[in-house]
């Protein structure tokens, strides 16, 4: 069986797997028909996108709010 390598995440340094659907998900256009990433490693990189997400919106969300009051603020006094 071959083996193929997954390039791995910040947790998880580069690792060898055998080549199978198991492992590695589908990719048609790849040579091989599997994806870069190992199944584990994929899951793992979609976590942390999400909580990254989750952050800049949470931050996002904070700076609106504070410039929403920061104009509030100033058409109050403006009066």
């Amino acid at each position: 069986m071959r083996i193929k390598y997954c390039p791995g995440t910040d947790q998880q340094e580069k690792h060898g797997l055998p080549a199978t659907e198991e492992n590695f998900g589908r990719h048609s256009s790849r040579p091989d028909g599997l994806q870069a990433y190992c199944k584990a490693c994929q899951s793992y990189k979609k976590k942390q996108n999400a909580l990254k997400k989750q952050q800049y919106i949470a931050k996002l969300e904070n700076w609106i709010r504070r410039k929403r009051k920061e104009e509030r603020d100033a058409d109050g006094s403006a009066r």
